[in-house]
């Protein structure tokens, strides 16, 4: 939901062949027209590495901060998280270019995982480096990150008073139920369902079901 006519933060769920999902969050820094231009950019850029080089977050975070550095005005920067979600082994790879709004909730919001950053924001320096982490996600795990017109404190509420509910649920809850003055609102969440169908995902407006055989 963005603050004017268009907005600067981005989100993606990218299946990649029949085994995995990339998601991602981000924003880039500014309002209105160039931060919806560079937003843009960024994104298409992260649709065409995640799908080429699936098996080097490293690598994609570095080629979109080389494509930063040369879309971006001077001192404008980038943030994005990156996920690549692997249900069926359960796993979840991800990097973080400064982004700190990433979360790993178990027990209905009882426990909590901070998805920290891995790398400066996109943008500041030719010569960055991003690693990538590996945590486990077992059915039940809700992966939720989301940019700064949204509160934490909302996401878990939601969670814990529903927490059963369908992704896209959760999503349009929150989303109604904050009210950011000149912010943007992005919120992605991924649940593991643990669920034996057969396909492995089903997107339904915001929402998005893994599932893992």
């Amino acid at each position: 939901m963005p603050a004017g006519e268009v907005g600067g933060d981005l989100f993606d769920l990218i299946p990649i062949q029949s085994s995995s999902l990339v998601a991602a969050v981000g924003g880039v820094s500014g309002k209105g027209i160039p931060a919806a231009i560079l937003m843009a950019g960024v994104q298409a850029s992260l649709k065409n590495l995640a799908v080429t080089q699936p098996q080097s977050l490293p690598a994609v975070a570095e080629e979109l901060n080389r494509i930063v550095l040369e879309l971006c005005p001077e001192n404008a920067y980038a943030t994005l998280f990156c996920a690549q979600l692997e249900p069926a082994r359960k796993k979840v790879h991800y990097f973080s270019a400064g982004y700190e709004s990433a979360l790993l909730i178990r027990g209905n919001g009882e426990q909590i995982r901070r998805l920290d950053s891995t790398g400066t924001v996109f943008g500041l320096t030719r010569n960055a480096s991003y690693r990538q982490r590996t945590v486990s996600a077992e059915p039940g795990d809700v992966l939720a990150a989301f940019t700064d017109g949204v509160e934490e404190q909302a996401v878990l509420e939601a969670l814990r008073r529903k927490p059963d509910a369908p992704a896209s649920e959760l999503v349009e809850e929150i989303l109604e139920g904050e009210r950011a003055v000149n912010a943007d609102r992005t919120l992605v969440i991924v649940r593991h369902t643990g669920s034996a169908e057969q396909s492995l995902y089903r997107k339904q407006a915001a929402d998005l079901v893994l599932t893992a055989a």
